[in-house]
């Protein structure tokens, strides 16, 4: 029992520090990005200067990619390693912080959830290894502290705490005790970040689509759509290939393929603004004005999203994909909506859970992880969906890296 309320005081203690610490990561982010973005252009009046910002950080990521390496890692790599070694590199997180922060500011078209994880792994395997009451309960600890971090960065409690246990099929349910340590630690860092947040503005924030309506038309649709988004997440792997198979001859050269990628970004932000960044923030607009798209536009839209954030991602500026596949998701689904009669939450939901779990394979994960923009009913179709994109069979030559290697 005190061994117990050890535990529970520790969870609580490490959930508030993370809520802080990743607040306020997030809270720079914002506001160098709002400095880049909104105030000097306002100032300089510069037609021109998002292509030469993008130049700039194009320059400054390279230089980080040749002389440390490409980093942040994805978030399932991060993942990958701490389940096969227990522990994640620590001795450079000053160079994974800023390796996630500046594709972040300077545009990219990714998120910050595979810099942010793997950040808040390396600090608590560091105080895990350094703390030496900490010993007996080092593992516990730590899955403490990733359950805290994927609640925090996908503003997601359920989802921080039932994530690990998919990534790892080592990791058996969890007894009552776990679980309550893990819900201590999760509810402290959202108490502490959610107060931050509203207090002094930053953070994430994602649109929610509610109002699912579920008739005849959505039943007799629902193959239909299902099959769109499998084509959806074919296409997806394709892009993505086909991005990393350009990129390749180039990896020895990093300093030029970041400054190519920041020019490609430069010209998008110019022609397609909305392209930039993770895509979260801008689902928002998406949201409020896709009635009055033109059919082609959106599917043009959620494709390209897919070409900037390969682009982004293998020319160095990297990041998470994530938030830029829900949005990409977003524009098929309403695409599919503006097309045929069907509610757009039900097209939205099915479309997107399938693109997902195409790419993260973990079925669970993907339907926990999309109750951050639809409500609860929909999981109805959300679930089954993630179980078809997780199992459905993808060809050797589409596969992802990881995929490929644990085949």
């Amino acid at each position: 029992m005190k061994n117990q309320g050890k535990m529970l005081l520790i969870g609580c203690v490490l959930g508030a520090v993370l809520g802080v610490l990743i607040w306020a990561y997030l809270f720079l982010v914002h506001q160098a990005t709002h400095l880049l973005w909104v105030y000097l252009p306002g100032k300089t009046g510069f037609k021109y200067y998002p292509i030469a910002l993008c130049l700039v950080g194009g320059v400054l990521i390279g230089l980080m990619q040749k002389n440390f390496g490409r980093y942040p890692k994805e978030l399932e790599d991060v993942m990958t390693d701490y389940k096969l070694n227990r522990t994640v590199r620590y001795d450079n997180l000053y160079i994974v912080a800023l390796a996630a922060f500046l594709p972040l500011v300077f545009g990219g078209s990714i998120g910050p959830e595979a810099g942010l994880t793997g950040l808040v792994m390396g600090l608590c395997c560091w105080v895990g290894d350094h703390i030496k009451s900490m010993a007996k309960e080092d593992r516990s600890f730590r899955e403490m502290g990733l359950s805290a971090a994927l609640a925090l960065i996908f503003v997601n409690p359920l989802f921080g705490l039932v994530s690990p246990m998919e990534y790892d099929a080592e990791v058996e349910i969890p007894r009552a005790r776990k679980i309550l340590t893990n819900s201590a630690s999760v509810a402290s860092a959202t108490l502490a970040y959610l107060a931050l947040r509203n207090w002094l503005g930053g953070g994430l924030g994602i649109a929610r689509f509610s109002g699912l309506r579920i008739g005849p038309s959505e039943w007799l649709a629902l193959v239909p759509v299902a099959l769109f988004g499998c084509a959806v997440g074919y296409a997806y792997l394709g892009v993505s290939k086909l991005i990393k198979a350009i990129a390749k001859p180039f990896a020895a050269r990093p300093v030029a393929l970041a400054i190519v990628g920041g020019c490609l970004l430069g010209v998008t932000a110019l022609l397609f603004p909305q392209m930039l960044f993770s895509g979260e923030a801008q689902l928002f607009d998406l949201r409020d004005q896709w009635q009055g798209m033109a059919l082609w536009l959106l599917l043009f839209s959620g494709f390209i999203k897919f070409v900037i954030t390969e682009i982004s991602f293998e020319s160095g500026w990297r990041g998470g994909k994530i938030f830029p596949l829900i949005f990409s998701g977003v524009c098929f689904g309403y695409a599919v909506s503006l097309a045929f009669p069907v509610d757009p939450t039900f097209s939205l939901c099915v479309v997107s859970a399938i693109l997902l779990a195409m790419v993260i394979r973990k079925p669970l994960a993907v339907s926990v992880l999309l109750l951050l923009c639809f409500p609860l009913e929909a999981l109805i179709f959300i679930v089954p969906a993630a179980y078809l994109g997780s199992y459905i069979p993808i060809p050797k030559a589409l596969r992802r890296h990881n995929e490929a290697k644990a085949k």
